[in-house]
């Protein structure tokens, strides 16, 4: 309620849509309640915020959020080569390390390179082994407030391959894959496509994305200056 209220009620009337095409472009499911209590917090201070920074914050803050990672199940990936691989605990509970492959396809179909970038199944098995380790904290009293942390023990050591490109194993590494991700010239096209589809037609031309993609070009992603260039 208080989301459409913006949009229709708002001062700032073309910020609102702004909000509510990025809310939408990265959207998290109703699963576990997270359309009751994670949505708010989630379009308040992951989104809005980025309105007017890179595109590439955006899409880093977006896929460690504690909203994103628990919609597509981060938590439950472990590199089957990681430490926590070789716990007593998984024998006894004949629960062995696997990886999901959620967040990562989602990261490179929806939100960054899209299909256009052909990449294989075995590029959406690196980007899982680059994402594994970004957990959430849980506990009994603070089950959807417990913040984002990497857990090295979950992380798959080694060397991965994503589109080509070598990333090390650590923390930093998904920071440098999500970097690449948004400067490939496919992901451009996409985010500027979407954008006119939205605001201008179904069927935008390349008259009306060349633009977009330019200004990106100009401004190393920033979304302020992609926005002026749609309007």
């Amino acid at each position: 309620s208080i989301r459409h209220n913006e949009g229709i009620n708002s001062s700032h009337p073309v910020l609102a849509k702004l909000w509510m095409f990025w809310g939408n472009f990265f959207a998290i499911s109703e699963k576990d309640f997270l359309a009751n209590y994670s949505t708010g917090p989630y379009q308040r201070e992951i989104i809005r915020p980025n309105l007017n920074q890179s595109f590439e914050k955006m899409v880093y803050d977006v896929t460690t959020s504690w909203a994103m990672i628990h919609h597509l199940d981060n938590s439950e990936s472990a590199g089957p080569k990681s430490v926590t691989a070789s716990e007593a605990w998984r024998r006894r509970k004949k629960e062995p390390a696997t990886i999901n492959e959620n967040h990562a396809r989602e990261l490179l179909e929806l939100h960054t390179v899209s299909p256009n970038a052909n990449y294989t199944q075995e590029d959406v098995i690196q980007l899982a082994y680059v994402m594994t380790g970004w957990r959430q904290k849980w506990s009994k009293t603070q089950l959807e407030t417990g913040s984002i942390f990497f857990d090295r023990d979950y992380h798959q050591p080694g060397k991965k391959n994503v589109l080509g490109k070598i990333y090390k194993s650590g923390k930093k590494s998904l920071a440098v894959a999500i970097k690449d991700l948004v400067n490939n010239p496919h992901c451009r096209e996409f985010i500027a496509t979407k954008l006119c589809r939205h605001f201008i037609t179904d069927y935008p031309t390349e008259e009306m994305i060349i633009p977009v993609i330019e200004a990106w070009d100009q401004s190393g992603g920033a979304l302020p200056v992609i926005h002026k260039a749609v309007v």
